[in-house]
């Protein structure tokens, strides 16, 4: 066991690459999370998805874990508190304390071209504030195109919606039009939006097969209905 950048690890296999990521890359990953007394409380391995992410938006303990692996390498993180979730999470749902975490780095994600910032603009045109918790962008965007417009649609994280904006373009800028999906059983919700024989469809993810534990998740979908000024009939998970 090595302990790197105040991290221990445990090398579960060796890599196959040759290089290793920097903070300002996207990882695809396999992981599976505990607490110290083998809890689990997210897992990628359960949910048979492997997940990408830009490596310098997760817990700093990761950040710094996974500049130090190579494509194909899978360790055991032991994370103190101070470089993952505190032991008073500001984030609910998030689990307090030191964590442990299996980690396979699958693949460096390289973007086919140099990433550009989104623009969420309000009604006025001016940009969305961090502090507006209830529209501003926090994870999970999905970009479709309906009609002649770009819908950019996103979780606000803590609030729990699926918000949308709108634009001329894949790259924006968008403003914001309103909310797609109401808060789900669950402290997360990511989604995706397709077409598919002339209807759209929303495709979201609640916790109620396992009774509300987040880390358990069940696919759902719904029909997406847009009103005649393309603006998107709100959805309620629990209600007819």
């Amino acid at each position: 066991m090595d302990a790197l950048c105040g991290i221990p690890v445990e090398v579960l296999k060796q890599g196959t690459g040759t290089v290793s990521p920097k903070a300002t890359d996207t990882v695809n990953v396999h992981y599976h999370g505990t607490l110290l007394d083998g809890t689990v409380f997210d897992s990628s391995v359960e949910r048979r998805a492997p997940i990408s992410f830009p490596l310098n938006q997760v817990i700093p303990g990761w950040t710094e874990a996974l500049q130090l692996m190579v494509e194909g390498e899978k360790r055991r993180l032991w994370i103190p508190a101070k470089l993952a979730y505190g032991e008073t999470p500001a984030m609910p749902g998030a689990p307090a304390g030191d964590l442990v975490f299996d980690v396979e780095l699958i693949e460096i994600v390289k973007a086919p071209e140099t990433p550009k910032d989104v623009v969420l603009l309000d009604e006025q045109g001016k940009p969305l504030t961090a502090g507006d918790n209830n529209r501003r962008f926090f994870e999970a965007s999905w970009v479709h195109k309906y009609k002649d417009t770009y819908y950019f649609s996103y979780s606000t994280g803590d609030t729990h919606f699926i918000m949308y904006a709108t634009g001329k373009s894949p790259y924006g800028p968008f403003t914001v039009r309103g909310k797609i999906l109401e808060p789900v059983l669950g402290w997360t919700n990511h989604h995706s939006i397709i077409e598919y024989q002339g209807k759209w469809y929303l495709f979201y993810h609640d916790a109620q097969l396992s009774g509300g534990q987040t880390h358990l998740r069940n696919i759902k979908l719904t029909e997406l209905k847009y009103r005649d000024d393309g603006t998107i009939v709100t959805v309620d998970a629990y209600k007819e």
